[in-house]
């Protein structure tokens, strides 16, 4: 079988065929970059919505395990409110910055729920290893025990650190107790107290889940 030669050269691609595939390239990129960017945007904000949500659900079921919600630096036998000094529990994550005003981030939080000793503690500690040492055993007069480990928590999709105004769970507390991420902006921006007779939603892109 003989093969015929190939009469000429091969030209390639003309300098328009390349600008007119270069311009369709560039049409293209210009459509579907603002799409991706979106849907990534949307993913990470459903993410951060899901997050918020377990940690919050697994924030109540130690309350219905331990009879009181984890808000104690080392374990109360009594487990009375007015000994509750953790002001805030915070996941893994970079620090978010705070725009109204420090009492999410500050590293010695203060809060009218809290009497004395307030500070701030890892969602680990109290979900995850039991630090505080709260009781495993349990009897009829004292039928709570710590049964997690409840959660290990991670950041939120931006890097930055779940937050939870655990304080405010207290139940001679007014304001409501919530998980919250500061958004794709980094910033919280949402009150820590809110009246729990008011309604409670996130401000700006602050993204918020109830506890109570």
């Amino acid at each position: 079988m003989m093969l015929v030669p190939r009469s000429g050269t091969d030209p390639g691609f003309t300098m328009i065929e390349m600008v007119v595939v270069l311009a369709i390239i560039g049409t293209l990129a210009a459509i579907l970059t603002p799409l991706v960017t979106n849907y990534v945007d949307q993913s990470r904000t459903a993410k951060a919505q899901s997050d918020a949500r377990t940690i919050g659900e697994a924030i109540s079921r130690f309350e219905k395990d331990v009879g009181r919600y984890p808000m104690w630096a080392t374990s109360n036998a009594l487990l009375q409110d007015s000994t509750a000094n953790i002001v805030t529990l915070r996941s893994p994550g970079n620090l978010p910055t705070e725009a109204v005003t420090t009492a999410w981030t500050s590293a010695t939080p203060a809060d009218s729920d809290c009497v004395s000793g307030c500070q701030f503690d890892d969602l680990q500690d109290q979900l995850l290893t039991n630090t505080p040492g709260y009781t495993t055993s349990a009897s009829l007069a004292k039928p709570f025990k710590w049964k997690g480990p409840y959660l290990d928590a991670t950041a939120d999709p931006w890097g930055n650190m779940y937050m939870v105004n655990i304080i405010n769970c207290k139940s001679s507390s007014s304001d409501a107790c919530f998980v919250i991420s500061a958004g794709p902006n980094g910033k919280i921006e949402t009150s820590f107290n809110i009246a729990k007779s008011s309604s409670v939603s996130p401000t700006n892109d602050d993204i918020l889940y109830r506890i109570k």
